[in-house]
């Protein structure tokens, strides 16, 4: 673990595990940007979900996983801690879940991976990536595609959800 101070109103933080069987790393810095605003830039490499899940307290003991999680993600905060843009990808998986209750209730996934996008002036998280489930693909951003290639359009219900400047839509 290292927290340092590289320069004034900046911090750098390195956590990571020495097991050359399950390596892993997370590190995070907070750095002064323009008129008092803040850029953040997270990354974390193979970090195990069932350990993130248990450092922030939501893990019950119900589920059982084995999925790595690898990150990285920037962002930057007003200087009244309001967020002006974040963006990154994060990659889940290969894994398995596991109901602790019913080891025969295990879910097994690839790998996933997910963009992030803050837009601050519309107040709206997009979070587009690709869900495959019996043949059809579809994806947050609004479209989809069937499995003979039909298009269908959910944006703007899917906008409206999140509550972004498109709930005014029909």
């Amino acid at each position: 673990m290292s927290l340092t101070r590289p320069r004034a109103g900046a911090l750098e933080f390195e956590l990571g595990s020495e097991d050359a069987t399950r390596p892993w790393l997370v590190l995070a810095s907070i750095k002064p940007g323009n008129d008092g605003a803040r850029t953040v830039d997270l990354e974390a490499r193979k970090v195990l979900l069932k350990d993130l899940l248990l450092a922030l307290r939501v893990d019950g003991g119900q589920v059982e996983t084995d999925a790595p999680v690898s990150a990285m993600v920037r962002a930057e905060f007003a200087q009244d801690g309001t967020p002006q843009f974040a963006s990154g990808r994060i990659l889940v998986g290969p894994g398995s879940f596991i109901d602790v209750g019913d080891p025969q209730a295990m879910i097994t996934i690839g790998p996933c991976e997910m963009q992030i996008d803050w837009n601050a002036p519309r107040r709206v998280l997009a979070m587009p990536f690709p869900d495959r489930f019996r043949g059809h693909a579809i994806d947050t951003d609004g479209a989809g595609r069937g499995a003979a290639g039909s298009r269908r359009n959910l944006g703007a219900q899917s906008e409206r959800r999140l509550g972004g400047a498109g709930a005014d839509r029909p």
